[in-house]
């Protein structure tokens, strides 16, 4: 089955979580090369799935690709791989999905987290 609606451009690299009968999709590197980082939804409620792209409020985190996204509670916990790959990062942003439109925010963890890294994979 072919979803309908406004699907991400092709990308590599992209990070995706799920909760329920949603599936959020951010980020990856697009055919230039160039990071993105438009944020898609699929909606897998009704009898044909549809891809929304979403607004979200708020700075967020940039362009990214290679990083890990996971699921706490109704936010998405996103712990950032490179930028642009540039940079590696240790930054952790939050998306929270509680009500819409949905809004980044920044972390600021206590205490020393890992070293900033490139690439990241996992899974829970």
């Amino acid at each position: 089955m072919t979803p309908i609606g406004e699907p991400p451009t092709p990308r590599a690299a992209r990070v995706a979580a799920a909760v329920g009968t949603v599936v959020v999709v951010q980020g990856g590197i697009g055919p230039a090369g160039l990071s993105a980082e438009d944020l898609h939804v699929l909606d897998l409620t009704q009898q044909r799935p549809r891809w929304h792209r979403v607004a979200v409020q708020g700075p967020g985190p940039g362009p990214r690709y290679g990083r890990v996204m996971a699921l706490v509670g109704q936010r998405y916990l996103m712990c950032s791989g490179d930028n642009d790959g540039k940079w590696p990062l240790a930054d952790v942003w939050a998306l929270d999905t509680t009500e819409k439109p949905y809004e980044w925010r920044k972390l600021e963890p206590e205490g020393e987290g890992p070293p900033p890294c490139m690439r990241l994979v996992g899974f829970l």
